[in-house]
């Protein structure tokens, strides 16, 4: 900078690779890229990102983080977070598209802040995770396959579109006699009462008539 001193642009590919981090990590504001595969399996407590930095494919892939504080609406890759095993809560900012396996194996992620601007929940995105509840925004208006797959604890949805997001293939699981999907102990599944489009396709023949959610 001005003063002379070196600032960090990017964090490179596989900077952080498997390493034991401080507890508190703090990205600089001076960092606008985190490429791929920089905290993979990053052994720390917490991550700050702050508004502006990109983020590319499986960035935070497979860390050992337990809660991160994420500004920034530059989800530019899949699978940033897959695998992040000890990710519980997170809160999104103001992004649009959440790419492939986003959360995939996040096995202890509970909850999850979705925001108003987002449009499309892309494949595979929450697959494997401990979800016990989520709203679904108003803007949504596609879900990849796979989305919901393994979320067995899942029983509360709460979907906001009007008109109910089109679904990919098995959204909600592998839809055979022998269905082995979500098996919370309530089902609900609450819309809007002007909504439309939920009591057909996959809304209908799975998630109602097969897992037992009650509309």
């Amino acid at each position: 900078d001005e003063e002379g001193n070196c600032l960090i642009k990017c964090i490179g590919e596989r900077a952080f690779s498997s390493k034991t981090m401080p507890s508190n990590i703090i990205i600089p504001s001076s960092v606008t890229k985190i490429e791929e595969w920089a905290f993979y399996g990053v052994i720390t407590s917490h991550i700050d990102v702050h508004e502006n930095v990109h983020l590319a494919n499986y960035s935070f892939y497979g860390s050992k983080m337990s809660t991160i504080d994420i500004r920034t609406p530059y989800f530019e890759g899949a699978s940033i977070f897959n695998s992040c095993t000890n990710l519980k809560t997170i809160a999104l900012p103001n992004l649009t598209v959440l790419l492939d396996s986003t959360f995939n194996g996040c096995t202890q992620l509970e909850s999850i802040e979705l925001p108003d601007s987002l449009q499309l929940i892309s494949s595979s995105v929450f697959m494997n995770t401990n979800l016990k509840s989520l709203t679904i925004p108003a803007n949504v208006t596609e879900i990849g396959k796979n989305s919901f797959w393994g979320c067995k604890q899942l029983g509360d949805i709460t979907c906001l579109p009007t008109k109910a997001p089109s679904l990919g293939e098995e959204v909600f699981g592998k839809s055979t006699t022998n269905y082995t999907g979500i098996n919370a102990t309530t089902k609900t599944l609450t819309v809007p009462s002007n909504a439309t489009g939920y009591e057909s396709g996959d809304w209908k023949t799975v998630l109602q008539d097969k897992v037992g959610f009650t509309l």
